[in-house]
């Protein structure tokens, strides 16, 4: 079955953060990953000044979130006012620490950082842009390995002021879809005609061969 995946309201469009995912399908490097499984964005939302309370406030957390991910025990950390969060969770939905948390910012070379026991790491984020205008932000992150992307993560402008906004997003890992054979070779009894011919033409050079070993 596949994973539901929950956007939170301020995560897309110019009225939000403008972030936008490419699924492990669509990125350029996807031929050097090799495993069975892949991690998959399930969860993406955000919290204004590092708060957890329901606010109308431009970033403020969703219900959904702050009842699955309330800080605590649940997001280590998860205080932060101005920070990008990934949290990782293996195929059952147990949160997996240990290496392989990845961010990039601007196309540099990714920065690599081990997940604590609650699966989770960040980053803080200290650049803005301005998602009503279409911009995006700087960072992008995920995961080692055959996983979704993150992209557009950063400091967000509203009426020209910097909100301190932080995203927080959730990767769990689900079986990987098995390639599928390449396309058989087109069917010849499509091209009857031809292929009569193609028989006809070896009968006779057949019979030909017969007559003359025979004749010999």
């Amino acid at each position: 079955m596949a994973l539901t995946r929950r956007i939170g309201k301020w995560v897309a469009g110019t009225g939000g953060l403008n972030l936008t995912i490419t699924p492990f399908e669509e990125r350029a490097d996807k031929g050097e990953w090799a495993g069975d499984q892949v991690w998959r964005i399930v969860d993406v939302f955000t919290t204004h000044e590092g708060s957890w309370e329901p606010s109308a406030d431009f970033g403020g957390v969703d219900d959904w979130a702050r009842n699955d991910y309330w800080q605590g025990a649940k997001w280590d950390g998860a205080g932060g006012s101005h920070h990008f969060f990934i949290k990782r969770r293996d195929a059952s939905g147990n949160d997996m620490p240990g290496s392989g948390l990845i961010w990039s910012q601007n196309g540099e070379p990714w920065i690599l950082r081990n997940a604590k026991n609650d699966g989770t790491e960040n980053i803080e984020l200290n650049n803005t842009y301005d998602p009503s205008k279409g911009m995006h932000g700087s960072w992008r992150g995920t995961i080692v390995g055959p996983a979704d992307v993150l992209n557009g993560v950063d400091m967000p402008l509203l009426n020209g002021y910097t909100q301190h906004v932080s995203t927080f997003v959730v990767f769990q890992a689900e079986p990987r879809p098995v390639d599928p054979d390449p396309a058989p070779d087109p069917d010849p009894t499509d091209d009857l005609a031809g292929v009569v011919m193609a028989i006809d033409g070896l009968t006779a050079q057949v019979k030909r061969l017969a007559d003359h070993f025979g004749a010999a």
